[in-house]
């Protein structure tokens, strides 16, 4: 009888342990798709508490472009509120999409659907990628396959930068053209498009065909510049992980930004130049085509102002990974360094500025753009504060070098210029402040936090959490896993590891992380290995290195649970939880 009830409560603890790991995701959010009356159909069968979310479901026609899906009509979800989030929508038992094709043809094409979900009791998984092959035949239409692909973030990025955010980029770097044309350096391609103007001009709009001819070469040649650095962005940013490289990195956005203040000039050797400009010469005779050549070596003649902007747009462009992108963001910006110089040389110079100090100003601008660019690189290294204090520093200098207490100069024409410098001033004091206060967030600098985060070691694949295993044998160690676009690691974060007696409880425990926001393969592996499904799961192990299965944690859990587990399960052994709540009443009685 005793062996029959024991048999029963070990089988009701193992079912109970058993329901409260989270499903496979094909079996949580069970997907199919199908073809009828010319009707795409996405059907999501959504298991007992789980629920997708509303706004991470994306669909579109990957290729061919000739094909076409009628606006998706996502049906109003549940509603739903949290901190993190805010206000969003869910879905939860069943989802049904009905999808319009247009201009579809009896052929192949693909489709492209993103989404996400998560389980009501707190964990999330990854955001989720299918691509759907479709056939339509004069016989009929079939879903060919679903092909199930591992969304990479990195990739997620580029893509947004590719198609949906692409504008805000080329804007700001067209702006920066045109700003650069402004700049001393710049300038003298004027007299040469004059020159080229005088020995061709017969009418207003060939002077336009010349200038532009001009201009579009000049473009032509920082778009390839663009698109060499965009082939090897991704080993470049690759490159720009190890702390080396961004001390490099920084030093050169420093050195940069000294030859805008003026400490020394960045040109070509003067040998160099000199046979550049007999060369160009030659082709003030020529025809079109000579014009354009003239255009593509003016930026190698006018290289001192513009060279370290450019080298700062190399940077971002190394970050983008590809070589389209990285092409038209400088022949974007070309367009802008040549634009007053197209209607100067249009109207032959009728309305173009006269040279003076705002010129300096705009190249003192780039300067502290440099700057705050290097601080931004070294954010990575150095203490949050430190960056907060250094950036304070170059808005307040700069701020007094530009003139912001020159009020013998004050008049409503310059009143524009004097509101951005009191602006920036201020910005710059409140940096400052935050730093010398030990805050770290540049988004909130004033904002202090009341407890310090835990000192989590970060690893990436199961060698290294073997290797830290046997490094710290004779210790409790706690396994995070983590995930930006997880919600309910967020709030664990806040709820649970910032707060002071959770980090007195875990003050003898190692902590290790493992961030599976990229759910690339290693991750993929080290989860499997560990039979996580999604995050937030925390796993312990004991002196020995083996997991104590009974104090797993998956999903959301409050600060009191929290404590209590880790207590009951993880430190009763050893003496490890008598020397912790010494360690709280002495600070209770401190």
């Amino acid at each position: 009888m005793k062996k029959t009830l024991f048999c029963f409560l070990l089988l009701c603890s193992s079912l109970s342990f058993a329901a409260n790991q989270p499903l496979p995701v094909d079996q949580a959010f069970a997907f199919n798709a199908n073809i009828t009356q010319q009707m795409l159909i996405l059907d999501w069968q959504i298991a007992p508490n789980y629920q997708l979310y509303r706004e991470r479901i994306k669909v579109g026609v990957m290729q061919p472009s000739s094909v076409q899906l009628a606006t998706v009509h996502l049906p109003p979800g549940i509603p739903q509120s949290d901190k993190i989030l805010g206000h969003y929508q869910v879905y939860r038992d069943q989802l049904r999409l009905t999808i319009p094709l247009l201009n579809y043809q009896n052929s192949e094409f693909r489709v492209l659907l993103n989404y996400q979900g998560c389980s009501t009791q707190g964990y999330c998984y990854p955001p989720q990628q299918r691509i759907l092959t479709l056939q339509i035949s004069p016989f009929g239409a079939q879903v060919q396959s679903i092909e199930k692909t591992s969304l990479r973030i990195q990739h997620h990025e580029n893509h947004k930068l590719t198609h949906k955010n692409l504008f805000l980029p080329l804007l700001t770097f067209f702006g920066f053209g045109i700003l650069l044309a402004f700049t001393p350096c710049v300038l003298p391609m004027l007299p040469i498009l004059s020159g080229i103007i005088v020995g061709h001009k017969r009418s207003t709009s060939q002077a336009f065909l010349l200038s532009l001819t001009y201009i579009l070469a000049m473009a032509l040649a920082y778009a390839a510049a663009g698109m060499i650095v965009g082939l090897l962005g991704k080993n470049l940013q690759a490159a720009l992980q190890a702390p080396w490289i961004i001390i490099i990195f920084s030093a050169v956005f420093i050195a940069l930004a000294l030859s805008l203040f003026g400490v020394y000039e960045l040109r070509l050797p003067s040998d160099w130049q000199n046979k550049i400009t007999l060369l160009s010469q030659k082709q003030r005779s020529g025809s079109y085509f000579g014009v354009a050549i003239m255009g593509a070596l003016s930026i190698l003649i006018v290289s001192p102002c513009v060279s370290a902007p450019l080298i700062a747009a190399l940077a971002y462009i190394s970050q983008t990974g590809h070589a389209a992108i990285g092409g038209l963001i400088l022949f974007v910006m070309g367009l802008g360094i040549g634009l007053p110089l197209l209607i100067a040389g249009t109207l032959e110079g009728k309305f173009l500025p006269k040279t003076g100090m705002w010129m300096h100003t705009i190249k003192i601008i780039f300067g502290v753009l440099l700057l705050i660019t290097a601080v931004w690189l070294l954010y990575r290294l150095l203490p949050g504060y430190i960056c907060l204090i250094l950036w304070g520093l170059i808005a307040i200098s700069s701020a007094i070098y530009l003139g912001v207490f020159k009020f013998a100069r004050f008049n409503r024409r310059t009143i524009i210029w004097y509101v951005i410098l009191w602006l920036w001033l201020a910005l710059g004091i409140i940096f400052l402040v935050g730093g010398i206060l030990k805050n770290q967030d540049p988004l909130h600098p004033l904002h202090s936090r009341q407890q310090d985060s835990l000192n989590f070691i970060k690893i990436k694949n199961l060698a290294e959490l073997q290797q830290v295993l046997n490094k710290v044998h004779g210790k409790p160690v706690l396994l995070d896993f983590y995930a930006d676009w997880c919600v309910s690691c967020k709030i664990i974060a806040q709820n649970i590891f910032q707060q002071k007696d959770v980090q007195t409880l875990l003050k003898n425990v190692v902590l290790l992380q493992v961030d599976v926001t990229a759910d690339s393969d290693a991750e993929q592996m080290l989860e499997k290995h560990l039979h996580v499904f999604a995050p937030p799961t925390i796993i312990f192990f004991d002196r020995n290195g083996n997991e104590i299965k009974a104090a797993r944690i998956v999903g959301e859990i409050n600060r009191h649970t929290f404590i209590s587990k880790v207590k009951q399960k993880v430190l009763r052994q050893d003496g490890i939880l008598k020397h912790v709540t010494q360690h709280q009443n002495n600070a209770k009685s401190t």
